[in-house]
């Protein structure tokens, strides 16, 4: 994994973060990605990853499979400078830990995008930004990420 000092890193979660899987497809963009799963690409999303990508670097971290994981990327702008999947996380009782990898506070400035922050454990540090996005459940008209977009670049221009 490439680390710059003075660089930025964008950690962004997969489902209901930056796309919705299906076993209905909902309208005729959905992808079918096998084993009867559709995906949906969030709107805005290829536009912020690109943005964050012009920004610093960009990795996604899933408590998805791996198989799962590729594919779904694959849909995606290919920014991504590391995947870690459900392998690289901590198995509770009913939900699988993201855990914060220290390599990241070689850059000046970390960005954890999620919908569900409370699956992380706990870290804090003046570098780290937690960023709470809303679930993404398939809708067409949804503008969450330009609502993260705009939060970004403010923080960017402090």
């Amino acid at each position: 994994m490439k680390q710059q000092k003075g660089n930025h890193l964008f950690v962004f979660d997969l489902d209901e973060t930056l796309l919705w899987c299906s076993y209905s497809p909902k309208s005729s963009t959905d992808v079918y990605i096998g084993n009867y799963q559709y995906l949906v690409i969030r709107p805005f999303a290829v536009e912020l990853l690109l943005y964050c990508s012009l920004h610093g670097d960009c990795m996604l971290y899933t408590s998805s499979k791996k198989q799962y994981a590729l594919k779904a990327t694959h849909l995606l702008a290919s920014v991504f400078i590391k995947l870690l999947t459900r392998k690289d996380t901590i198995k509770k009782e009913t939900y699988y830990q993201k855990v914060f990898q220290d390599v990241w506070l070689m850059y000046d400035r970390i960005y954890i995008i999620d919908d569900s922050l409370h699956y992380w454990k706990p870290f804090e540090h003046d570098n780290v930004k937690w960023i709470k996005v809303n679930a993404y459940r398939g809708e067409i008209n949804d503008i969450e990420l330009i609502r993260i977009k705009d939060l970004v670049r403010h923080d960017l221009s402090i």
